[in-house]
């Protein structure tokens, strides 16, 4: 009869905040989860609301035995994804049936490009049916293809180059899938012998030997985004899984801090160059302010002075970030414009247009007959662009690397073949 009543019958709202603080913390018929974590102000102090953000929802997945929690983080993806890439780019189809986006030269402290309207970067990779299906949706002129190149492992390259760590600069040079190297590495067994385990996906150890490589990968990654052990715990935990036809819950893996410091500490005995380079990083950030890439973008860092533990922190964390992630994509960055160089001069058809790019991604229209042309002049341009010439200098122990992904539309690429 009154408003109170009525929100008794109201149905519960899995994006309403304060309805899931009640579910999963205050209600007497709710979780009575304990509470981890309290949201932040705009002033960044604490609040007395407790959270309910993706974090915080993982760290609560080994408590919770209903398996609503995992449904609860695949409906708050599928919401966004929703909302954002169907609704959102719905609306910025423009009358020619195509989105154009805006590529900035500003709006990133690394180089990359940003964008926006819609923001291609951000659209889900295809790693699951759904990401899949909102790729699909970007699709070739009729007679033509998308042709995508990606910079293998570019800030790992860069990060051997820049560290002259002799163990990965020998694993690229004999070209080497550097995340299943150093698993093999840490489990101390022949690389020739799991490379061919992880061409058969009905071996035995396929996926024992995926697992170990997605784990060194990132460890690798949260290396030279210089993750801390509580960071990396969270990265290389694997969340808990609810199957809907057997009402089963299937046990995710945790990593603990201590596990992730010990990995940490495993990559630094290994690879004792990454860790002097990083050193010496933090200390030239401190005697001139800044770091560069080694094209010679500079990334001021003022903060690295700050009296504020956390704030000079993370500036050191951006002195060794920003010319490893700056240097990879100023070689994408540079690389489009020599294409396009190319493409002026004829010396590549003049029809070929770039579309996007993604980081270290590069994506253009082709016609399928021009393609066996094209890739090899595109190819000798990326992984060997004239830096000496226009910036003064030449990676001398580790070359560059590109791959080329070929398809009808942005969720269906294959891997090119010559033959």
């Amino acid at each position: 009869t009154n408003n109170k009543e009525k929100k008794l019958l109201e149905p519960l709202n899995f994006n309403s905040p304060a309805q899931m603080v009640d579910l999963l913390y205050y209600d007497s018929k709710g979780f009575k989860f304990p509470i981890l974590k309290y949201t932040k102000d705009k002033y960044k102090q604490e609040t007395s609301n407790p959270s309910t953000d993706e974090e915080t929802l993982e760290a609560l997945r080994g408590r919770d035995k209903s398996g609503f929690i995992p449904q609860l983080l695949t409906h708050r993806e599928l919401n966004k994804m929703y909302s954002t890439y169907m609704l959102g780019i719905r609306e910025l189809i423009s009358e020619d049936n195509k989105v154009h986006a805006n590529f900035n030269i500003h709006g990133t402290v690394t180089g990359r490009l940003s964008c926006n309207k819609p923001n291609l970067q951000q659209i889900p990779r295809g790693d699951t049916a759904i990401a899949a299906t909102i790729k699909k949706m970007f699709v070739a002129p009729k007679g033509k293809l998308i042709l995508q190149i990606d910079y293998a492992q570019a800030e790992l390259r860069v990060m051997a180059e820049a560290a002259n760590e002799t163990t990965m600069i020998g694993w690229f040079r004999d070209e080497k899938d550097i995340h299943t190297a150093s698993a093999c590495k840490k489990y101390k067994e022949d690389y020739e012998k799991v490379i061919k385990i992880l061409k058969d996906e009905k071996h035995p150890d396929y996926k024992l030997w995926k697992k170990r490589r997605k784990q060194a990968k990132t460890i690798n990654f949260g290396i030279i985004f210089c993750q801390m052990a509580k960071k990396l715990a969270q990265s290389l935990s694997e969340p808990a899984a609810y199957d809907d036809n057997n009402k089963k819950i299937f046990k995710g893996i945790i990593v603990t801090k201590e596990e992730a410091q010990q990995f940490l500490n495993s990559f630094n005995k290994d690879f004792p160059k990454v860790g002097k380079f990083m050193r010496s990083q933090k200390i030239l950030a401190r005697d001139q302010g800044y770091v560069k890439t080694f094209f010679g973008r500079k990334r001021r860092l003022p903060n690295i002075y700050s009296s504020t533990d956390g704030i000079r922190m993370e500036a050191e964390r951006q002195s060794i970030n920003a010319p490893i992630q700056g240097t990879a994509s100023d070689f994408a960055f540079f690389s489009s414009i020599l294409i396009r160089e190319k493409i002026l001069k004829n010396e590549l058809p003049n029809y070929i247009k770039q579309i996007y790019t993604v980081h270290d991604s590069l994506g253009f229209i082709i016609k399928p007959e021009d393609i066996h042309k094209a890739v090899p002049i595109i190819k000798n341009i990326c992984e060997n662009p004239q830096t000496q010439r226009w910036f003064g200098f030449k990676m001398k122990k580790v070359r560059m690397a590109v791959d080329f992904e070929i398809g009808k539309n942005w969720g269906e690429l294959s891997k090119y073949n010559s033959k």
